[in-house]
């Protein structure tokens, strides 16, 4: 059996521009013979027609009613030959079961539709999600894909997010590199601030202050040095909630020469936390 005129027909019909695209199967005693995958699905895009491509039904009725009409016949309930005029109750039966095969029919593309719908949209929320992520390790913004994970009505942004989405937060690389500097600051700001008043105490506290140097490894006690040791330690482990409880032991004037330093480690240590609850919420809506 030759099927190729099959597909020269419909390719004939796609090349005349009368057709975008189509797909044809013939299938015979329980077997597919041929599938034929023809044109595009969309011809700006040039996306090709694939055999799983959904098509929109319509003008349905006739075709349906003509496959009930032969089931009919296969049942022996209509004849080819029999006269027109003495059909009228068939005919009904036959529109009834045509009606009945079309209802199911959309039934069917309606659950294919939604299925395929939700599909997308799952897909679509775990590519925002991790785009969110990578931005954030990477110290970008990230306000784009928050906004569109903020659309579906069933998610809820956390407040910690929507704060850092526009201008980013510092990558962790960034804290790392910057908290040297924060911390030999803090360590001047408390020499400067235990001095006392006289001008030969204070000019021996500032020249202190300039060539003061700080522990490298976890120390123990409650001075500023001590302090920073443990806050560097946590910092390398990635514990940021840590640098922070850390940091509440600072001297005031140490806290407050690292005051930007810590506003930018709090902010990320806040998104990260709002992160992993989005996380969370994720499968449920999937």
């Amino acid at each position: 059996m030759s099927l190729d005129r099959n597909k020269t027909s419909v390719v004939d019909a796609i090349d005349a521009g009368l057709l975008a695209g189509a797909v044809t199967l013939v299938w015979h005693a329980g077997e597919v013979l041929q599938v034929n995958e023809l044109g595009y699905r969309d011809v700006e895009a040039q996306l090709p027609m694939q055999r799983d491509t959904i098509f929109r039904i319509a003008s349905m009725t006739k075709p349906v009613t003509v496959a009930a009409a032969m089931s009919m016949i296969e049942e022996g309930k209509l004849s080819l030959t029999d006269r027109v005029a003495g059909l009228g109750a068939r005919v009904d039966e036959v529109g009834a079961e045509a009606r009945r095969q079309i209802e199911t029919a959309q039934a069917t593309v309606d659950t294919i539709q939604a299925e395929a719908t939700t599909a997308i949209s799952a897909a679509a929320r775990s590519a925002d999600f991790a785009q969110v992520q990578a931005a954030m390790a990477a110290g970008l913004p990230f306000a784009e894909p928050l906004d569109r994970l903020a659309a579906d009505p069933r998610l809820q942004i956390p407040e910690a997010l929507n704060a850092a989405a526009a201008s980013g937060i510092e990558s962790l690389a960034e804290l790392r590199d910057g908290f040297a500097d924060s911390a030999h600051g803090a360590i001047r700001a408390s020499i400067l601030a235990s001095s006392g008043d006289g001008v030969i105490a204070r000019s021996r506290a500032f020249l202190e202050a300039q060539v003061a140097t700080r522990s490298l490894t976890p120390q123990e006690g409650q001075g500023t040095d001590a302090v920073l040791s443990r806050m560097e330690e946590k910092l390398r482990q990635d514990d940021l909630n840590g640098v922070l409880t850390e940091a509440g032991q600072l001297p005031s004037e140490a806290a407050q020469a690292m005051s930007g330093w810590l506003a930018a480690l709090k902010l990320r240590a806040d998104a990260e936390a709002g992160l992993s609850a989005l996380n969370a919420e994720l499968p449920a809506t999937n």
